[in-house]
């Protein structure tokens, strides 16, 4: 399927009627090679020690003590069910149930947000992505590319020492259900003042205005489509529980639904594939470490 029939069909689910407006990612995040010499050089921000998922971490010498680091949930993984019931209202026949074991995970209690990739860009003198004047401080970060989001992971091990990265499409269900196996954590029906979506704010709002899941997450249903680090396949393959990497232009899958779509794009188990290299003012992103 081309762009051009993707992007024609957000058109016509979108209940505002508003284009998706893609944005090239432009200036991708790049480290320097020599971190003594200028830590704000746009070249490779790939550490040396691979871990888990392709996470990366480099030596203390480059730890930044004043960084604020995310708040995390830990995760205790197992067995679920991923997908949904042919019974679901709104459900897809991408969604396909079958059963995924996952290991244990910490995931960030919030979306990233325009404070934290902000600092980020200065840090390494990238160009800040726009907020559609909606504001920026903890409204999560929009028009970030799934090679930002990852190039973003990256520094953030770098910077740290812990290995952080996105978090796999399974990771991320499962993580959204809060351990329930409804369409929406607190339930199968849809419910106005969980979640910014179906256009009733008509832009982005902050990631704490309202309630989290039952693990404590905040935002995983609406507000903005998250990335995810797995590829995208019309039917699961296992590609759900992996990885891609960096230099795989297939589809990446992005979760939850956005304050631009209708509510049953925020169910947990509805999935939908968006090209890597694009962003878009619905589409932020989590990270995970492991």
């Amino acid at each position: 399927m081309t762009k051009f029939i993707r992007k024609l069909l957000a058109d016509i689910t979108g209940i505002l009627g508003e284009s998706v407006h893609k944005k090239s990612a432009a200036n991708v995040a790049t480290a320097s090679a020599s971190i003594q010499e200028d830590n704000k050089k746009n070249v490779d921000h790939e550490p040396d020690n691979l871990g888990k998922h392709g996470a990366r971490m480099m030596s203390s010498q480059v730890q930044n003590n004043s960084l604020q680091e995310p708040e995390l949930v830990r995760v205790s993984g197992g067995k679920f069910l991923m997908g949904s019931p042919k019974s679901e209202k709104d459900r897809d026949a991408n969604e396909q149930q079958h059963e995924v074991f996952i290991a244990d995970f910490a995931l960030c209690k919030f979306p990233v947000t325009f404070a934290e990739y902000d600092r980020y860009c200065d840090e390494v003198g990238l160009a800040k992505p726009d907020d559609k004047s909606w504001g920026r401080s903890n409204r999560p970060v929009i028009n970030v590319s799934w090679v930002d989001a990852h190039n973003y992971a990256q520094w953030l091990a770098r910077v740290t020492n812990k290995p952080y990265r996105l978090p796999t499409e399974a990771e991320w269900e499962f993580a959204a259900r809060g351990g329930t196996q409804t369409a929406y954590w607190w339930g199968e029906k849809f419910e106005e003042g969980h979640s910014n979506c179906n256009g009733s704010y008509k832009q982005t709002t902050p990631v704490d205005k309202f309630k989290p899941n039952l693990f404590g997450l905040y935002d995983m249903v609406g507000n903005v489509w998250e990335w995810t680090g797995s590829c995208y396949e019309q039917d699961y393959n296992g590609s759900e529980n992996t990885f891609a990497e960096k230099d795989d232009y297939n589809r990446r899958v992005i979760r939850g639904g956005s304050w631009h779509y209708r509510s049953g794009y925020a169910r947990s188990a509805n999935r939908y594939g968006y090209d890597p290299d694009d962003g878009s003012f619905d589409i932020g992103f989590r990270l995970v470490q492991d």
